[in-house]
């Protein structure tokens, strides 16, 4: 989060940390009342079968003239064996009376305990137990049986006609219980917090992406104006009082990228038309446009035609051990010399530049001389060539962007069509001419968009008697920021 102010970034990472707190603690208070509430119900419905065995002894009791209390808590029990147990009945001193199952060793509650609670219609109960073992054990007041007559053949124990203890304690396992509405919410709360969980890791990942984009973005950006700086500078004097006219027209198919172009003074009066096209798009091609604009502008190669050939093949080697096979460049170096007549070029597998005579309007594509493209055969060799010029001859350089350029029906713009814009607006300045074919490309290509980067630079050889200095105009792309070269 670079590219974020120090508040903001805070800001934003304290409602992701916050959004995951609550997704966790959302998560944990569903189980965690599920569990409770679960049990609360667990615990009323085992309370609700204790209830109803006190009423099965009751009756039982009331019902049987024979049957001694210890009958009467073994066939309670013996009936509900998975649900209950233990059944123990006492005297008020805690002495008992009868007893059914394994009581565990849990002290019945004292008779003060239960009777207070009686009288206060609560029930005397009490959890015991862990896991599968867990009961709830309840206890109530009993009023034990009176004694029987003398005569009576069964007695009763002997019990006196008074107030007792009864303890049943339930199996917690044993009850029958629907938690499918509980369940139901437990899944609904466990699922909101899973997807809110989800949902910030998402926001998180998505954020982080959106600001690595937009870091890449700002170094594009970055990239582009550099590129930009390479260019010649608008209306910059090469020599002064000769020199020659030329614009420049861009259109870029991405930021930046391996078209590039450049046109400046090489010393000894000579002045340097160059025009490449780095194989590839992006950030790799444009760092290659910067090494080889740096070795174009700083070898002296204007001065001959062997000086020409020899710093081409020095350019070559370079690019061939720095660039490896998977990069290549096409290059179009030439020099002219205002005070002469006489253009020299090396065309390394670039599309041959058009020249137009001012004198006839004849149409000659320079492609004679030059050798393949730079960067991959490291032995190759380059031929320079030269060829007469006149004043106002013009040379029209173009990338493959401009010959490629192709329109909905899948037919290519083309060097023929090139070269009668330019025939027909050849009286015009470099500028008209410039957008002669802008518009012409425009036309053709409909609304469709360009698929490679369009590179044009059109220059005329200025008269010695009637040039000014060199000057330069250069068209962008509407909707691009400044004219940096694009990717091929």
């Amino acid at each position: 989060m670079s590219m974020l102010p120090r508040r903001t970034k805070s800001w934003l990472n304290l409602a992701l940390y916050l959004g995951w707190a609550l997704g966790i603690l959302l998560l944990v208070h569903s189980i965690v009342n599920y569990r409770f509430v679960a049990g609360r119900v667990l615990q009323e419905a085992a309370e609700r079968e204790a209830g109803r065995k006190f009423g099965d002894v009751l009756r039982m009791l009331r019902a049987s003239e024979t049957n001694s209390l210890q009958d009467v808590v073994d066939t309670v029990r013996r009936e509900s064996p998975r649900q209950i147990a233990w059944i123990r009945i006492a005297s008020v001193d805690g002495r008992v009376l009868a007893s059914a199952g394994n009581p565990g060793g849990e002290p019945l509650p004292s008779a003060g305990q239960v009777f207070r609670r009686a009288n206060a219609h609560e029930a005397s109960v009490r959890l015991a137990g862990s896991g599968s073992g867990s009961v709830l054990i309840a206890a109530s007041r009993l009023r034990l049986p009176r004694p029987p007559a003398p005569d009576t053949p069964h007695p009763r124990n002997g019990h006196p006609g008074e107030a007792g203890i009864i303890e049943i304690a339930i199996y917690l396992q044993g009850v029958s219980v629907s938690f499918a509405r509980l369940e139901t919410n437990l899944i609904l709360g466990c699922l909101a917090a899973l997807a809110l969980l989800a949902s910030n890791v998402w926001i998180a990942v998505l954020l982080r992406r959106h600001l690595r984009a937009r870091e890449l973005d700002h170094q594009l950006e970055l990239a582009r104006d550099v590129q930009r700086d390479l260019l010649p500078a608008p209306g910059g004097g090469l020599v002064s009082g000769h020199g020659l006219e030329f614009a420049a027209l861009f259109v870029p198919a991405a930021e930046v990228g391996g078209d590039f172009y450049d046109v400046f003074e090489a010393g000894g009066g000579h002045l340097a038309l160059v025009i490449g096209d780095v194989s590839g798009k992006g950030v790799s091609a444009a760092l290659l446009v910067g090494v080889i604009h740096g070795a174009v502008r700083s070898s002296a190669w204007a001065q001959s035609l062997s000086a020409h050939e020899a710093a081409t093949r020095r350019l070559n080697r370079l690019l061939t051990e720095k660039s490896g096979s998977a990069r290549f460049v096409t290059l179009f170096c030439a020099s002219f010399q205002p005070g002469g007549s006489v253009l020299r070029y090396i065309n390394a597998g670039h599309l041959p530049p058009l020249l137009i005579r001012a004198r006839c309007g004849r149409i000659e594509p320079l492609a004679d001389g030059g050798g393949p493209v730079l960067g991959l055969l490291p032995q190759a060799s380059y031929i320079a060539h030269e060829v007469a010029v006149e004043p106002g001859d013009l040379l029209v350089m173009y990338s493959d962007g401009i010959a490629e350029a192709m329109s909905a029906d899948g037919e290519e713009f083309g060097a023929e069509r090139l070269a009668a814009v330019v025939r027909e607006n050849a009286a015009q300045s470099p500028d008209g001419i410039r957008d002669a074919v802008r518009l012409a490309i425009a036309r053709f290509l409909g609304p469709l968009k360009p698929h490679d980067d369009q590179t044009l630079v059109i220059a005329r050889l200025m008269p010695v008697a009637e040039t000014e200095p060199v000057t330069h105009t250069q068209e962008a792309v509407p909707g691009q920021t400044g004219s940096s070269p694009a990717a091929t």
